[in-house]
């Protein structure tokens, strides 16, 4: 039975204003800056409409919705590779169609609670299930919140679908309210969740108030297609400035894998010399080098043949390159490929083996400014330095609390780019809540979809024949 027998029914202009506003918001979804507070209004949107439009509207609203959602995606990849654009498209169609249906269905029969979280706990499953594809955490809602420093600082706690989960919750409640104003349950829904938001931003304005527990300085060199002397002479004035690790880009220098060979003696000499760690990746030819040199000056080439692309080796264990230096002042670093930065478990497997330095030494994709801000996610997530060298795309350095230590763009990247950043071990308790999160929120899913009564109201069902 319908819920709102009692209320009049939306006009057409009333239910297009409801679908250009969620339209809106997932445009917002990967921006990750200025305009990301208009990532509220879709799952306002999405809820309001699930409960108040007719079974057409829903169908062009989820035509509008899939447009929208995917367009930024498939603008950024369609020129380097159309194949992968068409997979968001359908990716994100199929998303979407899964929201609207699972609002639907407990708008028809659960309570306001059980429409609020239901729907937040559906947006956790479906990320979840988004990160066992190519795309990892591409569509995630929750991105666009990554902007703001204290909100963002729940990922802790429960990652980056945390996130998503704190906004759809409370973006929902508003959708609900504004769909029922007289519904009791969805006022009290919206308040709990307006105090949720500012007991998270309280606590995570104290993440910034008790400082960090170690501070590092890491620099960047980036000298897209110059020779190897320019790099060195870079490295040197990096280590007289007392950096303890510096990344060279996967773009600074075009080497054959036999002159790799040749590079690594003086790649450990430099590193002996300096005092430094010094890293950096290489691809060509259907496999991936990773070089890698300690204070100690040994020096050693981690090499994964695999067929490029290779989405579905970020998943598992054999293709992790992580090097911990056991008493040095780093604690531990790793490497991770350019794509593994869009999964939670690269970063989550490095920090729990001991990582306090994740570097990210090959160039970006098409999609760069998302790598960015999922850089950022895995700094705040793991407690860990970020260092992402990009060589002619920018540098960039995020320390544990997601603030950008040191950045250098394009046009103007600099050969150089020093920071110091800082670090905040996370334990093994919170890594644990993070891994764990999304799975408990499927079961959650579960139980609300199985538990929701007949009716929104909770009134029993009306006698036969009235």
């Amino acid at each position: 039975m319908k819920w709102f027998e009692d209320e009049r029914p939306w006009s057409r202009r009333q239910a297009a204003a409801w679908i250009l506003a969620g339209a809106v918001g997932l445009l917002a979804c990967p921006t990750a800056g200025p305009w990301a507070g208009l990532t509220w209004l879709a799952p306002a949107a999405v809820t309001s409409l699930c409960v108040r439009a007719t079974r057409r509207e829903l169908r062009w609203t989820w035509l509008a919705l899939t447009l929208a959602g995917a367009a930024p995606h498939v603008i950024s990849w369609w020129p380097a590779a159309p194949g992968v654009a068409l997979g968001l498209l359908v990716g994100i169609g199929l998303d979407l169609a899964l929201m609207l249906a699972g609002g639907r269905y407990l708008a028809e029969r659960g309570t306001a609670f059980t429409v609020i979280v239901g729907v937040a706990a559906l947006r956790v499953v479906i990320e979840q299930i988004w990160c066992y594809t190519p795309a990892g955490q591409t569509f995630s809602w929750g991105f666009g919140l990554v902007s703001w420093p204290s909100l963002r600082q729940v990922m802790v706690y429960g990652g980056l679908a945390s996130l998503s989960f704190v906004m759809v919750l409370s973006g929902s409640s508003v959708g609900l309210l504004l769909a029922q104003l007289n519904r009791p349950g969805a006022l009290r829904m919206a308040a709990g969740s307006a105090s949720l938001l500012a007991i998270l931003a309280g606590i995570g304005m104290g993440r910034f108030d008790r400082g960090s527990t170690e501070v590092l300085k890491v620099g960047v060199a980036a000298a897209p297609g110059g020779p190897l002397r320019r790099l060195a002479d870079l490295t040197r004035t990096a280590g007289t400035q007392g950096c303890g690790l510096v990344v060279w880009p996967e773009d600074s220098a075009k080497l054959s894998p036999s002159e790799l060979d040749d590079l690594l003696p003086r790649f450990g000499d430099l590193a002996r010399d300096g005092s430094l760690w010094l890293m950096m990746g290489s691809r060509g030819a259907g496999e991936t080098a990773m070089l890698v040199a300690t204070p100690l000056g040994l020096p050693e080439m981690r090499v994964v043949r695999a067929p490029e692309p290779r989405p579905w080796s970020l998943l598992t264990s054999d293709a992790e390159l992580t090097w911990e230096s056991r008493g040095a002042k780093f604690g531990g670093l790793a490497a991770l490929f350019d794509g593994d930065v869009m999964f939670p478990l690269p970063a989550l497997t490095a920090s729990r083996s001991g990582a306090t330095v994740l570097a990210l030494p090959f160039g970006l994709s098409p999609v760069a400014r998302t790598q960015i801000g999922m850089a950022r996610v895995r700094a705040i997530e793991n407690g860990a330095a970020v260092v992402v060298a990009g060589g002619a795309q920018g540098s960039w350095v995020f320390d544990a609390l997601g603030q950008v230590a040191a950045a250098s763009v394009p046009p103007d990247v600099a050969p150089l780019t020093i920071a110091e950043v800082a670090v905040e071990r996370t334990g093994s308790l919170l890594a644990g809540a993070r891994l764990r999160f999304p799975w408990v929120m499927t079961l959650l899913l579960v139980f609300l979809f199985g538990r929701a009564p007949a009716r929104l109201t909770g009134e029993q069902e009306p006698v036969a024949g009235r």
